[in-house]
């Protein structure tokens, strides 16, 4: 006898996808138009570790981005190599700004954004 297909019995919401939006690219990627470039098409452009510090039983790896600024901060493990934390810092202007009632653009819609911006469309 075949089982049965799972049920969803927890209580959480379903995660909404937004379409359709045509967002327009954020003002500062026009002065800062690397901002876009890592966020949408390549990711950061880290540079060598800037820092590897060893503290206890934790390494410190500090990076910077060679295009945008931003810096990541790693907090790994000596013994096992895991990363116990991750954290970052962005330049004034990198992160947008949300409304309380505003969802988080879907990935592909900054892209789109920026791809138009740098395009001209």
């Amino acid at each position: 006898m075949p089982s049965a297909a799972p049920t969803r019995t927890d209580k959480r919401p379903a995660l909404k996808l937004v379409r359709g939006r045509h967002l327009s690219s954020p003002p500062e990627w026009k002065t800062h138009p690397e901002f876009g470039l890592c966020r949408t098409l390549t990711g950061h452009a880290w540079k060598e570790a800037q820092t590897i510090k060893l503290v206890k039983d934790d390494v410190i790896v500090r990076l910077s981005c060679d295009r945008c600024e931003a810096t990541r901060q790693d907090y790994v493990s000596y013994r096992s190599g895991m990363v116990l934390s991750r954290s970052y810092h962005y330049v004034k202007g990198y992160q947008q700004k949300l409304g309380d009632k505003e969802h988080r653009p879907a990935k592909s819609e900054m892209r789109r954004a920026y791809l138009h911006m740098l395009l001209g469309k």
